[in-house]
C-alpha cells in the first residue's frame, strides 16, 4: 500500500471522563487512512480516561440488547492496575444501569495488578470476564461472572471468582462458553518454563470439571522451551481449538493449533497427534505466532496472527480445513501476510478475528508507521483477498485517537447491523493510555 492522505481531530480528553467522538452519522475522529482512498470515518469513536495511570481495552462483547461491554484495566490510587469492565449503549454513552456509572472495577486483595483478557456474555446475561489476579506469592488465572447489571454475582465460585490451578504464575487469555455452560479458558501457566493450559470450568464456578483432562485442566509442552495459548474457538461439535506457538529446536517459535476432544485429549485426527505448527509464512525464519483463531460456517480454521519477515513481524492470517492442513484455496497457499500497513517497516499483527454473517473474515490488530504504532483493521474475502468493498482496498489505518502515541486494537465483534467493534488503546498528550472504543 502506498502513502496515503491523513485527516486529524484532537479528541477532548476529560480526566476521570470520556469524550465520544463522531459518535452517528458519519462523524470524525483521530486520523483515518483507507490505504491510499480518501478517509471514511467511523460512525462512533469513544476514548475513555479514568484520570489515574493508564487504562486500557483488551477485549469486547455485545450482549442481546446490543450493548457493548469492554474489559481491560484501570489504574487505581495506589498505581497498581484493577480489573475494569465498561458497558455502553449502542450510541456510545456509558450505561448507567451497569455498576457505577457505567463501569465496574475489582481489586484483588494482595494489592498487585489485576487484569481482565478476555469477555462474554453467556445464555443468561451474565458476564463472564478471564484474566488474572495477583495471588500472595504468584499470579493466578482468574474467571469472574458479574450479573447483568455489573454487581458481581455471588454464587459464582468463591464470592465471584475462581482461581485457575496451574503451576506458579498462571494467566488466563481467552475463554469461550459450551452449549452445556461449561466454560472453556485457555492461558499459560509457567514454573521453570512456559505451558499451554486449559481448563474446564462447571457453570456454576464451583469447581473445575473432573472428566475434562487430568482434574479439569490439560497441558501441552512441546518440550523446547515456552508455550503459549493465547485463543480458543469450539467447533460444531464441540472441539476445543487452541491458538497460540510453541517453542522449536531451533530456539525460534512456531505458530500452533491444538485440537482437543470434548474430554480434553488430543485429538489424533488433527494434524500430527493434535497439533499443526507453521513457520516462515512472511518469508523470514524467525517468530511465528497465533493470537486469535475462529471457525467458519464450513468447519475451516481461521488463525491470525504475526510472522517473521527476516526484519521484522508481518501480520498474517492462516486457514486450515477441518483435518488440519492448510486450505490452499485460501491465498493460494492457505496464509496471507500484509506488511507495511501504516507506512513504517516495524512490526504487525492481528490480534483479534472475527467472521460475518457473509463468510468475510475482519482482523483487528496494530501496525508500525515508523515513529508508533496504528490500529489496522482489514476484511477479507473467502479466497484471502483484501475485500475491496471496505474502504475501497480492505484495509484501514486509525491513528491518533486518544493523542499522538501509540493507538493499538485487541478485541473484536460484529454488530447485529454488521458493523465492526474494536477495542484497545491509544497514547494520549500525557503519555498515558487511554481505553478506545471505535466502530465502522
Amino acid at each position: 500500500m502506498g502513502s496515503t492522505p491523513w485527516r486529524r481531530l484532537l479528541p477532548m480528553l476529560i480526566a476521570g471522563g470520556f469524550s465520544i467522538l463522531g459518535c452517528g452519522g458519519g462523524g470524525s475522529g483521530g486520523e483515518e487512512s483507507g490505504g491510499g482512498s480518501s478517509a471514511v470515518s467511523g460512525d462512533l469513536q469513544v476514548v475513555r480516561d479514568e484520570g489515574l495511570g493508564d487504562d486500557g481495552a483488551e477485549a469486547v462483547a455485545l450482549d442481546s440488547s446490543g450493548r457493548i461491554l469492554v474489559a481491560g484495566y484501570a489504574t487505581n490510587s495506589s498505581g497498581n492496575k484493577d480489573v475494569a469492565i465498561w458497558r455502553l449503549t449502542s450510541d456510545g454513552a456509558l450505561d448507567s444501569s451497569f455498576g457505577t456509572g457505567g463501569i465496574v472495577t475489582i481489586a484483588g486483595s494482595a494489592g498487585g495488578d489485576d487484569l481482565a483478557h478476555a469477555i462474554a456474555v453467556d445464555s443468561s446475561g451474565q458476564i463472564l470476564v478471564a484474566g488474572e489476579t495477583k495471588g500472595s506469592s504468584y499470579i493466578d488465572a482468574a474467571l469472574w461472572r458479574l450479573e447483568e447489571d455489573g454487581d458481581i454475582d455471588s454464587t459464582f465460585g468463591s464470592s465471584g471468582l475462581k482461581t485457575l490451578a496451574g503451576l506458579r504464575d498462571d494467566i488466563a487469555r481467552d475463554l469461550e462458553i459450551q452449549s452445556d455452560g461449561m466454560i472453556v479458558v485457555v492461558g499459560y501457566a509457567k514454573y521453570t518454563t512456559t505451558d499451554m493450559i486449559v481448563w474446564r470450568v462447571k457453570s456454576d464456578g464451583s469447581a473445575l470439571d473432573s472428566t475434562f483432562g487430568s482434574g479439569g485442566v490439560r497441558f501441552y509442552t512441546s518440550g523446547y522451551g515456552n508455550d503459549y495459548a493465547l485463543g480458543v474457538a469450539l467447533d460444531s461439535s464441540g472441539r476445543i481449538l487452541v491458538a497460540g506457538d510453541v517453542s522449536t529446536s531451533t530456539g525460534d517459535f512456531d505458530m500452533a493449533l491444538v485440537r482437543l476432544t470434548t474430554a480434553g485429549a488430543l485429538d489424533t485426527t488433527f494434524g500430527s497427534g493434535g497439533v499443526v505448527t507453521h513457520n516462515g509464512a512472511a518469508g523470514g525464519s524467525g517468530y511465528d505466532y497465533a493470537l486469535d483463531v475462529a471457525v467458519d460456517s464450513s468447519g475451516r480454521i481461521v488463525v491470525v496472527g504475526g510472522s517473521s519477515n527476516g526484519s521484522s513481524d508481518d501480520l498474517a492470517v492462516w486457514r486450515f480445513g477441518s483435518t488440519g492442513a492448510l486450505d490452499t484455496t485460501f491465498g493460494g497457499s492457505g496464509y496471507v501476510t500484509a506488511g507495511n500497513l501504516a507506512g513504517g517497516t516495524g512490526a504487525e499483527a492481528a490480534e483479534a478475528v472475527v467472521l460475518d454473517s457473509s463468510g468475510r473474515i475482519v482482523v483487528a490488530g496494530s501496525s508500525s508507521n515508523g515513529t508508533d504504532r496504528d490500529i489496522v483493521i482489514l476484511r477479507f474475502d473467502s479466497t484471502g483477498s483484501l475485500d475491496s468493498s471496505f474502504d475501497s482496498d480492505g484495509a484501514r489505518v486509525v491513528s491518533n485517537v486518544a493523542g499522538t502515541g501509540n493507538d493499538e486494537a485487541y478485541g473484536l465483534a460484529i454488530d447485529s447491523s454488521g458493523r465492526m467493534v474494536i477495542s484497545g488503546y491509544g497514547v494520549n498528550g500525557s503519555g498515558n493510555r487511554d481505553m478506545l472504543l471505535l466502530r465502522y
